[in-house]
């Protein structure tokens, strides 16, 4: 089995959509092409045999602003906006943390480290892009994503009630890179 972590491409986008589907995660191709285009070195791919059998996505935020993990659509949208903005410029509007959106595996290929592999990646770029802390909210009854996280050194930071639309709770971890 030949296995590859590598950037996301447009080419992959059907195969994190039907992922996405899967695992009932409700994000569109727009969410997945915007955060594609504001964040590229964060969002990346397992491949085995060449093909994409998962995905992880983050995003940094912005200075100066809302670090609640409600801001995504209104960072998305502002920076998308802004992208005649030589990436210089608009690096510095950004802080040096991160929020970890979402990870996702085929359920077929699970159990395989798949998943704390690419978050691995991501949490390595991150670092040499001089972030220096991340923070990831996941639901209290993902237990699996919640050892995994703890394995790769997040903490259990709050409790957020309600977190997610069905009114689930979460839990938001964040870790020091």
């Amino acid at each position: 089995m030949n296995t590859s972590i590598r950037k996301f491409n447009i080419e992959d986008l059907a195969e994190v959509i039907r992922i996405t589907k899967i695992s009932n995660f409700g994000k569109t191709e727009e969410f997945f092409l915007k955060t594609h285009k504001v964040f590229p070195d964060y969002f990346v791919v397992p491949e085995i045999n060449g093909k994409v059998v998962g995905y992880t996505v983050s995003l940094v935020y912005p200075r100066f602003s809302d670090t609640g993990p409600a801001f995504l659509s209104k960072l998305l949208n502002r920076l998308i906006h802004n992208t005649t903005i030589p990436s210089c410029i608009r690096k510095l509007a950004l802080s040096n943390r991160a929020f970890h959106i979402l990870t996702a595996i085929s359920p077929e290929y699970r159990r395989m480290g798949l998943a704390s592999a690419i978050k691995t990646r991501v949490l390595e770029e991150m670092k040499k892009q001089g972030i220096k802390k991340v923070s990831t909210a996941i639901r209290v009854t993902n237990i699996p994503s919640i050892k995994m996280n703890k394995k790769l050194g997040f903490k259990e930071k709050k409790h957020l009630p309600d977190y997610y639309g069905d009114g689930t709770p979460g839990i938001l971890l964040e870790r020091d890179l």
